[in-house]
């Protein structure tokens, strides 16, 4: 079997599972963090849903339309969201440094077209990449230092571009490779998600 197919099998069950727990979690403790969260885990894992079925039933993952990529942005839309939600009724201190990060990075996604060529996609992950980013670092301003969440937050979407880069020089995705590896890794720092919110907000219960 490719491990294509079973890297992400793992990834759809993985986040499956921690979908379900944090909308459990969500509606048992009234929580707006864990609820968001959940719609997260699920939009990414409807993701790569679509492209685990494609690759499954066509031999290769889509060539053209985005319906995977689209899922995947919902869930950066989600995680955004649950950034925003830390700054409510706040209103994030102007920092010259976290605009540079944002900056920065947002011009990096559009560099290596992490969501393929489409500027559309391209241009709404840079965009959604450059105000996490923001959030992030102006936060690291207003407490010096970062939030468990916001670290691994980062460190996902550091992942993300990564695994774009490491697909630059895969050639062969029936064995495992340092592709598989970035993507496994993905998947783990999402699921590190949960346990992050739910130690910074034991008792959100709005």
């Amino acid at each position: 079997m490719s491990f294509e197919i079973i890297d992400n099998t793992f990834q759809v069950i993985v986040l499956a599972a921690m979908a379900l727990l944090a909308f459990l979690l969500a509606f048992r403790r009234s929580s707006r963090s864990c609820l968001i969260l959940a719609f997260g885990y699920a939009s990414f894992m409807m993701g790569t849903l679509y492209y685990l079925l494609y690759l499954i039933i066509l031999g290769h993952g889509p060539q053209v339309f985005y319906v995977a990529e689209c899922s995947w942005m919902a869930s950066y839309f989600f995680f955004l969201s649950l950034e925003i939600l830390y700054w409510e009724g706040l209103r994030p201190p102007f920092s010259p440094f976290a605009l540079a990060a944002g900056v920065v990075i947002a011009g990096v996604v559009m560099r290596v077209q992490v969501f393929g060529p489409s500027p559309l996609m391209s241009g709404a992950l840079a965009l959604t990449f450059g105000a996490l980013a923001y959030l992030c670092f102006s936060a690291l301003q207003k407490e010096k230092r970062l939030r468990p969440y916001e670290i691994a937050l980062l460190f996902e979407m550091s992942l993300q571009i990564l695994l774009f880069v490491a697909s630059e020089f895969i050639r062969d995705y029936t064995r495992f490779s340092l592709y598989y590896a970035v993507d496994i890794l993905l998947t783990l720092t999402l699921v590190s998600f949960l346990p992050h919110i739910l130690r910074e907000e034991p008792h959100d219960l709005h």
